[in-house]
């Protein structure tokens, strides 16, 4: 009972006035085709009650049980803690929204067929529709029960047939509660707009397509970043091993030749700094620069310290 307590009900105010509509139109409909059935067994012998009136008979009396489970699996849920897995099973709203439509779907249908049947029955006694062959009412013809009767359960039967319109409206009306209530579910809010998460992910993945995995990189910038370490010319005094010392001594000092102006990659302006052409010999050294020994140009002089002898007393 404690994890009931935690638990909602799957079906609204509205869901539990419009599953007892059903009930209530379906069993006014049942007693209406119930007794058009009884008096055509009694009148008609020969042919008996109507196919689409037994059928339509049959479905709204299984739909006054299939509205009565919406309800009352909650109620005993809840109250007694029994039958938890139908009670897990109805909160979701797809379950429940086919469950509706089934029924909706069985109804319309035998209301429609019970429609057209009553559409060509004919409510007049003196008709000769009811005295062929195939019907046989002959030995009711003179009777005040069948003049009277004929006409009474015309009207029955149609107004069976309109309370089952209503209780498909009612599972209609149910239906469309039950699909609001699946549309609402499904939809999730959309994500917030994080102004600062946008700039990270558009400076660190600007060149990875959307459609490659997060962990894997482009087969063309390999082939890029292994074109750009073998044309390198500075690959050439690294070719040697370390145990071979440099055959150009560091005291002497490479000589070096005149920088070229090149373009950046980025700017396109061209740049008066150029990187130094290596020479075969080894690589390259700082040149040397001479410590000065002492101040080469005009400067502050101070002049030198006096010792004054002390006043006379």
């Amino acid at each position: 009972m404690g994890e009931a307590e935690t638990l909602e009900i799957p079906i609204t105010k509205v869901q539990w006035g419009l599953r007892g509509a059903q009930i209530f139109f379906a069993f006014l409909s049942m007693c209406c085709i119930a007794a058009e059935i009884a008096w055509d067994n009694k009148v008609l012998t020969n042919m008996g009650s109507s196919i689409f009136a037994n059928l339509h008979l049959f479905i709204i009396v299984l739909s006054m049980f299939a509205a009565a489970i919406c309800v009352a699996v909650p109620f005993v849920y809840l109250n007694y803690g029994k039958l938890q897995s139908a009670y897990r099973a109805f909160r979701l709203p797809r379950i429940e929204f086919v469950h509706t439509a089934i029924w909706s779907i069985l109804i319309l249908i035998v209301s429609i067929a019970l429609s057209v049947e009553l559409g060509f029955r004919t409510c007049d006694p003196t008709s000769p529709h009811w005295f062929s062959d195939k019907i046989n009412a002959t030995a009711f013809r003179n009777e005040t029960t069948f003049i009277n009767g004929l006409a009474g359960n015309c009207r029955t039967a149609r107004a069976g047939l309109a309370f089952g319109w209503f209780a498909l409206g009612a599972w209609l009306a149910s239906l469309a509660v039950v699909g609001k209530e699946w549309y609402d579910g499904r939809r999730q809010p959309l994500p917030k707009h994080d102004q600062h998460r946008d700039e990270i992910t558009m400076n660190t993945n600007s060149s990875r397509s959307s459609f490659e995995p997060a962990g894997t990189q482009p087969q063309y910038q390999e082939q890029v970043q292994m074109q750009n370490i073998t044309s390198q010319p500075y690959s050439q005094p690294y070719s040697q091993p370390y145990s071979q010392p440099y055959s150009q001594p560091y005291s002497q000092q490479v000589s070096y030749s005149t920088p070229q102006a090149t373009h950046t990659p980025m700017s396109g302006v061209l740049s008066q700094h150029a990187s130094p052409i290596m020479t075969p010999q080894g690589m390259p050294l700082p040149e040397p620069q001479p410590m000065p020994t002492g101040p080469t140009g005009p400067g502050v002089g101070f002049p030198q310290p006096q010792h004054y002898p002390p006043p006379q007393g």
